[in-house]
């Protein structure tokens, strides 16, 4: 099977959108803003606490973060949305991943978008795994990952049909930037992928390796 990294590499060269001039130079200047905003050196990393968040299944039922790793460590996964086909590739490869490790593997996916949305993605692309949404955006501010989209970025965007105050369960035009923590049962991160370039995200083996190491064995 390929790496994600090849498969996103593939995608990127003949991503259509990333051939328009506007497109590549909003990308740019997006990145720059959020490279000074200083989001990902903000965020929590190596040997932070988890906060405590609010969380909801896609059937609306409520989920605190804390149970997910009470009873051993928990894979967090944070996704911009299923209209994202960066964010589709890497759940798909989670997917993929997870299909053939021995045992169950504590993975969730957490979406900004609301309970339909994220339902639609999970059936579009028949992903097995939990996806859980963060309605009240408690968890990616919780982790430092929220960043607010500029205005021209989101011009573009809403071009494209993407509104995300009508995706999102947040009224705000905002992402958590991609990101993947392992954190152990006591909710302290023993494992962080933060990427403010969102064509780049976490390997699953490398990430899976991180967990396994604080899997206790049955």
């Amino acid at each position: 099977m390929l790496d994600l990294s090849v498969r996103l590499r593939d995608y990127q060269q003949q991503d259509p959108m990333r051939a328009s001039d506007e497109l590549r130079n909003a990308i740019s200047r997006s990145l720059s803003l959020l490279q000074h905003s200083q989001v990902k050196s903000q965020a929590l990393g190596l040997g932070d606490s988890a906060p405590e968040a609010q969380l909801v299944e896609l059937d609306g039922a409520p989920v605190s973060l804390s149970s997910l790793y009470s009873r051993g460590p928990l894979i967090l996964s944070f996704y911009r949305g299923g209209w994202c086909p960066y964010c589709v590739l890497e759940l798909k490869a989670w997917q993929e991943t997870l299909a053939r490790q021995p045992g169950k593997v504590n993975f969730v996916a957490l979406s900004p978008e609301t309970p339909a949305f994220a339902q639609q993605t999970r059936d579009e692309h028949q992903l097995g795994f939990r996806i859980l949404v963060d309605s009240k955006g408690q968890a990616a501010e919780g982790f430092g990952l929220i960043w607010q989209i500029d205005d021209e970025m989101r011009a573009l965007m809403e071009k494209w049909h993407i509104d995300l105050t009508q995706r999102n369960c947040s009224a705000e035009f905002s992402l958590p930037l991609p990101a993947v923590y392992v954190l152990d049962k006591t909710g302290r991160i023993q494992y962080a992928f933060i990427e403010e370039d969102y064509t780049q995200r976490a390997e699953p083996a490398e990430v899976l390796s991180a967990y396994y190491h604080f899997v206790e064995p049955e």
